[in-house]
């Protein structure tokens, strides 16, 4: 009788703790079996997740946080509320210093920061206080091409007419990838462009180009198209280069800037700024947030985009879709940080020139 049962209890334990791996495996995998999507459920139910957007909410940024957070919370065991909360400063720096050592490690705080933040943990370290790789990255919703256009009525109409007289380009800061693009011009094409920077959001640069107190700026092509394509219709705009990581297909007969760059050594540095445009439109979670929740998040952003709904909302807005997924994603970002010191110091050195 005695040996019979402990044959039972060993079988039950045996079957209880292959039930446990199979459970954890799923978990680390991301599927949701019926245990997984009941404990995450359980989580989220009548709780406020929070989107933390690193800029106003005027610009691309905010559109895409804004049309992300209507449709990520479906998709999430639980179906939490939503909420969207704009930290604009520094160029996404203060966000992600926020998000990294201040915000809830639970999984009830999202960030879309600005793509730039990966370049300022290289580039400008000193007030850097996050670590990129340490975030949880869920996925991005399409990479970024940029162009730098100037108004119709600025003094320079070519970018030929910029390496002979100065114009004057508009920026949010300096920590913008979109700053650094076109002051990278200056030393590897010869340009002369000068800069005003500390306007609020990509909107308040846009104002500051219509006031005619800026020439021009570099614009991320899809916003152009999605809130200010009224500018295109009327012609009000000149494209002098296109900057990103691939080439626009709409803009057949704009150079783009790592072909105009004379020098592999210059072709390398433009090649590292690409990788704001890589990131995107991205997602992540804070560091320490538990694996079981970011398998959740990540599951629930790979569905919110296949969403009729989200991908309609996009389409109503000419806004691209291009999504990767958390874990390319979070991949890449490693790689990026990993950027020999030798390749940081010559481009640092190239953007402190006039």
């Amino acid at each position: 009788m005695f040996e019979s049962n402990k044959k039972i209890l060993s079988v039950i334990t045996i079957i209880m703790f292959s039930a446990f791996i199979g459970v954890n495996s799923a978990t680390a995998a991301g599927e949701e079996t019926p245990y997984f999507h009941h404990i995450i459920a359980k989580f989220y139910k009548g709780k406020t997740v929070t989107v933390i957007v690193g800029s106003g909410a005027g610009g691309g940024f905010g559109l895409n946080g804004r049309l992300v957070s209507n449709h990520i919370g479906k998709h999430i065991p639980g179906k939490p509320t939503v909420v969207v909360q704009f930290m604009r400063g520094g160029g996404g720096t203060k966000a992600a210093n926020y998000v990294y050592n201040v915000s809830p490690k639970d999984g009830s705080v999202i960030s879309m920061p600005i793509s730039s933040i990966v370049e300022n943990q290289l580039l400008r370290p000193k007030k850097i206080r996050f670590d990129a790789t340490k975030f949880h990255w869920l996925g991005s919703i399409t990479s970024l091409a940029s162009v730098l256009s100037v108004w119709h009525t600025s003094p320079v109409k070519s970018l030929n007419e910029a390496k002979q007289k100065p114009i004057i380009m508009g920026a949010t800061s300096p920590n913008s990838s979109w700053y650094r693009m076109i002051k990278l011009m200056n030393p590897l094409l010869g340009t002369k462009f000068k800069f005003v920077t500390g306007y609020k959001g990509s909107k308040g640069v846009d104002m500051a180009m219509e006031r005619g107190e800026v020439h021009g700026r570099s614009l991320a092509w899809a916003s152009v198209k999605a809130k200010r394509g009224h500018w295109l219709k009327d012609g009000k705009l000149i494209h002098f280069a296109q900057i990103g990581p691939y080439k626009l297909a709409d803009l057949p007969n704009v150079p783009r800037f790592i072909d105009l760059a004379k020098t592999e050594k210059a072709k390398t540095m433009v090649r590292f700024l690409h990788m704001t445009g890589m990131i995107g439109r991205a997602l992540h979670t804070p560091p320490n947030v538990p694996k079981d929740r970011v398998a959740a998040l990540r599951a629930a952003f790979g569905a919110t985009m296949k969403d009729a709904s989200f991908v309609g909302d996009y389409a109503k807005r000419k806004l691209p879709l291009g999504p990767t997924s958390g874990q390319k994603l979070q991949a890449f970002i490693g790689k990026v940080v990993a950027t020999p010191k030798s390749t940081i110091n010559e481009l640092k050195a190239a953007l402190k020139g006039k």
